[in-house]
């Protein structure tokens, strides 16, 4: 069954209520939507659950979209924004010994502790830039999540290159773990 590939004017077609075009959005991104949260070792319901709130914020949000061209990143940065949310969620609901009372969000430091079940993502932080490991804990484990304006100034980097190093170290994470997945 091959891929169809992506027809910007599906975005035009669903903003003016086309049905049809809507559900071969969603047919098409599926397969992304649905990869990110296994890569980052979500459970099948938690990969549910990110599934349906990506696309709900898709929906919610498609006329805000500027560019149908960058769809495919938007979705991906969507999907992947609400994957560390629900890592968070995870993080704070887990309980210690009943003699040390809950775990608490500040008694984790790294988003990434919480994932110790899957051995890959283990072993790929590390193997992150340091740099990297900054951006992405600032944006996906702290709450609030910081603005861009609050990131600069806890880095030193200029608010402009935020989204494009947020992107490269995505990316980057992305590709370690598809390289663990192997091992």
């Amino acid at each position: 069954m091959s891929q169809e590939v992506f027809n910007p004017e599906w975005v035009s077609a669903c903003l003016q209520g086309d049905q049809l075009a809507w559900e071969t959005l969603v047919r098409h991104f599926a397969p992304l939507v649905h990869s990110i949260p296994r890569r980052l070792g979500l459970t099948p319901e938690e990969s549910d659950d990110v599934f349906q709130t990506s696309f709900t914020i898709l929906y919610q949000r498609l006329a805000s979209i500027d560019d149908p061209q960058s769809l495919p990143k938007w979705i991906t940065t969507t999907t992947t924004r609400e994957c560390w949310r629900t890592l968070r969620r995870r993080r704070k609901s887990l309980s210690i010994d009943a003699d040390q009372g809950p775990l608490e969000a500040s008694d984790v430091s790294d988003p990434l502790d919480a994932l110790s079940h899957d051995q890959a993502v283990a072993r790929v932080w590390p193997l992150m830039d340091a740099r990297c490991q900054d951006l992405l804990r600032l944006l996906y484990a702290t709450e609030p999540t910081p603005s861009y304006e609050e990131i600069s100034r806890a880095l030193g980097i200029a608010v402009g290159t935020i989204g494009p190093r947020r992107a490269r170290c995505l990316k980057a994470l992305c590709e370690l773990l598809d390289g663990a997945d192997g091992q």
